[in-house]
């Protein structure tokens, strides 16, 4: 939703008047201080593609893709843009997106969504069943469900609901993404005690779904070939290369995230965890001073920069890291994999 309807109305209308640069501009100097707002994002992509500028034009509406999933208008254009620039593939799964999301658009779903805005997920799971029950093909009542089984930690049931829409969303990388996530969750729960697993996730034991590894980086690599920028899908998708083992290939989507958002300590503690793992001590502290220089209270990061600093000896820092650890709130996101 848009956060101020009167600034993308206005650039539109400037746009309209032939005015493209100020409309570019005005609604560039907006997103720098809104960047979640869809709208502007939608109005500033569609007018730097009609102005020639393909590339940034392309970006912004990938960007709108990520943040509004389920709009059918979005993947539309962007079947026009991939048209335009030859990548045919691309193009064609952003039309079968749009065809699949538009063929539900006639339901109401209005009573699903207050459900899920009020945090009534157990209604948003009655409702939809009820709904599938008439309609078994309904895209986006198979996502939000797959919201609300998320909210009761039912990952089984998340991926399941993911992967019954993933064919018919090809372009839509929040599934994509998520369905790689998710997965990888119970792949590692499955390494833990499988009764103290489900005793945790309050689930019966036994799985329904067949994991494989290779589905796990294909949905990784789908979101991204979708949305190449998104630095958060290559955070994740190293973080899980790295729990396979290939520290190499994870450090390579480490520093692509990082090209994309230097700002994140997440990707560079992550990255310094990487290097430290292949034995690059020097290179793995300068990434974790990097994340807790831009992230003084970042605990898990003093800790791991503590450990790194004993192959020095050097133990003041050392004693001063792990004291800073101890008073910081651990992080605890999905990002931080240690």
């Amino acid at each position: 939703m848009g956060l101020n309807t009167q600034i993308v109305d206005q650039a539109v209308a400037d746009f309209a008047a032939g005015q493209s640069e100020k409309a570019q501009v005005s609604l560039s100097g907006y997103l720098a201080l809104h960047r979640e707002d869809a709208d502007a994002w939608f109005a500033l992509g569609l007018i730097r593609v009609r102005s020639g500028n393909i590339p940034d034009g392309l970006t912004a509406l990938q960007l709108v893709a990520r943040l509004l999933p389920m709009q059918p208008n979005v993947y539309r254009e962007l079947a026009i843009v991939y048209s335009f620039i030859h990548d045919l593939d691309r193009s064609k799964a952003c039309a079968v997106t749009a065809d699949s999301l538009e063929s539900d658009l006639d339901i109401d779903l209005s009573t699903v969504f207050a459900a899920s805005a009020r945090g009534d997920y157990a209604q948003v799971l009655a409702i939809g069943a009820q709904i599938l029950a008439a309609r078994p093909s309904a895209i986006r009542v198979y996502y939000e469900m797959a919201l609300a089984h998320q909210a009761h930690n039912d990952y089984d049931l998340v991926v399941s609901a993911l992967k019954a829409i993933t064919l018919a969303v090809p372009a839509c990388v929040a599934v994509s993404k998520a369905l790689a996530d998710f997965s990888w969750t119970l792949k590692k729960l499955d390494r833990m005690s499988s009764s103290y697993s489900r005793q945790i996730l309050g689930q019966a034991p036994g799985r329904a779904i067949e994991l494989n590894a290779a589905d796990i980086d294909s949905y990784y690599k789908l979101a991204l070939q979708f949305d190449p920028r998104w630095s958060e899908a290559h955070v994740y998708y190293a973080n899980y290369l790295r729990d396979c083992g290939y520290h190499d290939a994870a450090s390579s989507h480490y520093r692509i995230a990082e090209n994309l958002d230097p700002h994140d300590p997440v990707t560079h503690f992550n990255l310094g965890l990487a290097l430290e793992a292949v034995g690059e001590k020097a290179a793995a502290e300068a990434e974790i001073e990097s994340a807790i220089l831009i992230k003084p209270d970042f605990g898990e990061a003093h800790e791991c920069l503590a450990r790194i600093l004993e192959w020095k000896t050097n133990s003041s820092r050392i004693f001063s890291h792990y004291s800073a650890a101890l008073g910081c709130a651990r992080f605890y996101s999905t990002q931080v994999y240690l």
